[in-house]
Formats: C-alpha cells, sequence, structure tokens
C-alpha cells in the first residue's frame, strides 16, 4: 500500500511540472553558457503557433526576479503565449545595450546574438508564430530591447520598455519596429529628462518618431493627474510610436498603470506583417546571404513551416528528401523576391521519420533535417 502511495505521489508531482511547462535551460552562445527561464502555458498543444516575448531583466536581476516582477508568466498563460526570461551575464548580471551596463558594456558581450540565436532554438523546439515574437524589458533590460529593436528587427515585430530608454550611439533599423515606453516622471536611477550616461525620453521618442514615420503631433489618449498616454501614429504602417508617463513610481515596473497588461494588449495589435514576416519598411537589401531557418514545430505531425531569405531576386526550389535521397515533395521551384519568405508544408501521409529539405538559390545550396513523429 505505502509503495503505491509513494507512485501515486510521485506521478501527481510529475503531473503537475508538465502541467506547468516552466523550465531552466542553458544555451552555449560565444563560447559562454547562456541560461534562461521558459515559461510554457498549459494551453500549448504544439499545433497551433504561439507568440513568443522576450522579458529582459535590469542591472543585478535575474530571469527569476523578472518573472517575479513583471507577472508575465500569468498572462502566458490566459493568452496562450510562450514568455522567456534570459540570463544577463557577469556579476551583478547586465546586458550589453550599447552605452550600458556593467561587464557586458564593458566586455563587449554579443548579446544580440545570444537573442538571436535563442529564438532560433526556441523555434525549433516549439511552435513560435515568427510574425509574432517580442521583447520587453525594466531598466537595463528596457535598455536591451531597444537595441534589438534596432539590430534585430528582421525578427522581433515591437518592443516595449520600462524605466530604460534607448543607449546608441547609432539607430539604423532594416524596417520600422513599434515602440512602448512606460516611464515615471520622478524615477531617480534612470532619469527620465537623461543625465551623463542616458539621454532623454523623448529624444529617444523622437528617433523613433522619425525613424517610423509617424505623425510629429501626437494623439494624447489619456490624460489625468496619474497617468499620460500619448501615440504617435504610423502613417503608412502599423509601426507606432506610445509614451505612458506617470507622475510618480520611482524607478520600478509600473503596476499601478497595468504595466504588464497595456505591453500585451500593445504586443497583441502590433505583428509582423504575416505573409513576409516583414512590414512595408522592410529593406530586403539588408539580407546578405541565402538563410534557411529550422522548421517549425519539430518534430511535426500534421504541418511544419519553413522560413527562409535570399539576397537577390533569383529563382528558388525548396524540396523534401528521405535519409535515402529520394526526393519526396518539391514545395518551391520559381523565382523570388529578395526577403524572408515562409512556407508551410503540410505532412500528409509522410511516416514517422528523418528527412531533409534543402534550399537552393542560384549557385547557394542549404538544408537541414525535419523530423515526423505521429
Amino acid at each position: 500500500m505505502k509503495s503505491i502511495l509513494c507512485r501515486t505521489i510521485l506521478l501527481s508531482i510529475f503531473l503537475l511540472f508538465i502541467v506547468s511547462y516552466a523550465q531552466y535551460d542553458t544555451l552555449n552562445y560565444d563560447g559562454i553558457d547562456r541560461t534562461y527561464l521558459l515559461h510554457v502555458p498549459p494551453s500549448y498543444d504544439g499545433l497551433s503557433a504561439v507568440p513568443l516575448v522576450l522579458a529582459f531583466h535590469g542591472y543585478s536581476g535575474s530571469g527569476s526576479s523578472s518573472e517575479s516582477v513583471t507577472g508575465f508568466s500569468a498572462k502566458a498563460d490566459s493568452n496562450n503565449f510562450i514568455v522567456v526570461y534570459p540570463n544577463g551575464t557577469g556579476s551583478p548580471r547586465s546586458w550589453n545595450a550599447g552605452n550600458c551596463c556593467g561587464s557586458a558594456m564593458t566586455d563587449d558581450v554579443d548579446d544580440v546574438g545570444f537573442v538571436s540565436a535563442l529564438i532560433d532554438t526556441l523555434s525549433a523546439n516549439y511552435n513560435i508564430d515568427p510574425s509574432r515574437i517580442f521583447a520587453t524589458g525594466f531598466s537595463n533590460g528596457s535598455m536591451m530591447s531597444y537595441r534589438l529593436a534596432a539590430e534585430l528587427s528582421q525578427k522581433i515585430a515591437a518592443i516595449a520598455g520600462g524605466a530604460g530608454q534607448m543607449v546608441l550611439d547609432e539607430c539604423d533599423p532594416i524596417r520600422a519596429v513599434p515602440i512602448m515606453h512606460l516611464h515615471a516622471l520622478n524615477d531617480d536611477v534612470v532619469l527620465y529628462e537623461g543625465g551623463a550616461y542616458f539621454p532623454s525620453v523623448e529624444s529617444v521618442i523622437d528617433i523613433w518618431v522619425g525613424i517610423n514615420g509617424c505623425e510629429t503631433d501626437p494623439d494624447t489618449t489619456t490624460s489625468s493627474s496619474t497617468l499620460m498616454v500619448r501615440k504617435w501614429a504610423a502613417i503608412s504602417h502599423n509601426a507606432d510610436v506610445v509614451l505612458f508617463t506617470t507622475p510618480t513610481g520611482g524607478h520600478s515596473w509600473l503596476t499601478s498603470i497595468p504595466a504588464t497588461d497595456s505591453i500585451w494588449a500593445f504586443f497583441e495589435a502590433h505583428p509582423l506583417d504575416p505573409a513576409t514576416g516583414v512590414d512595408d519598411n522592410y529593406n530586403p537589401d539588408a539580407v546578405k546571404n541565402l538563410t534557411l531557418k529550422q522548421n517549425y514545430p519539430n518534430p511535426s505531425n500534421t504541418a511544419t513551416t519553413i522560413c527562409f531569405s535570399v539576397p537577390t531576386r533569383e529563382k528558388v526550389t525548396l524540396k523534401i528528401f528521405d535519409l535515402l535521397g529520394n526526393e519526396i515533395a518539391t514545395l518551391l521551384d520559381e523565382e523570388m523576391s529578395a526577403g524572408e519568405h515562409r512556407i508551410v508544408f503540410e505532412l500528409k501521409n509522410l511516416p514517422t521519420g528523418v528527412y531533409l529539405y534543402r534550399l537552393q538559390a542560384g549557385e547557394s545550396v542549404d538544408a537541414k533535417k525535419l523530423v515526423i513523429m505521429r
């Protein structure tokens, strides 16, 4: 009886961990073991593509503290998206956001490359919608989100930052990126008006208003003694800039707004263009090489998505082979424009096994494995 009871308890604990879908993991990038906390909502079934939110902690923080402060895991559970809380490097932990902060900045840690690799890793293991990958953060983590908007805009659909403005000497993204910023006017750590290390919040907003081609005069959607919300509407595409300010709150995650709910609502309204993975302001000339991404989900059982980019307009073929080299299917055989593209491969009656998908554009060729599991 005791043995049965023990097994029952252990099984219950095991099932609890399955339902919670929360895990720590490690990704080795640039010779450094980078860690992150991943939260997958219980409603995730692997069949439907879901959004991914990257939430970056502040200086000296951690992924677990970011989860606790922001409450994004609970938001993910109620809205069916995956949220990942990466850890910075050094002691205390920090992000290389440009001109801040800590050893990540002084050691010139490639945090943009790490985040790009993390997105690719998660996309290979989960059914993530590439048009709905977002970045947010607090303080130094907010600054990191701005750097991703500037330097990884081909993957990041929109960003939202709290209590930390952009700290880059140059900002030249390859597409317009929707921006939300939240800041208390009495923040005494990262000053709203700027200081020795930080530009003013409004100067950063002006930069993105220009980049995104927004109206120069904002609409004030909310104005009260406790909150002001201003929106600079994009003229020709979905890349608005929104600024939340409160007179009080100090250097904190502004739960009074509430920040997490407002950020998620902004993200929901600002995906990448679903057909191309980029919006109308995307510059295809920025794609320098043929790129073939890992399919998602992988393993798959009904359908899987393959994303790739080509640097110039040319004939493209995308074919599926078994491990004996037999051609199984031709997904593409046509001339395609430069830029990023996405193909959905219906698996139909293909049996369980490992297959290869091979992309050729001109003389450039790349191939990857995909797994079907029935």
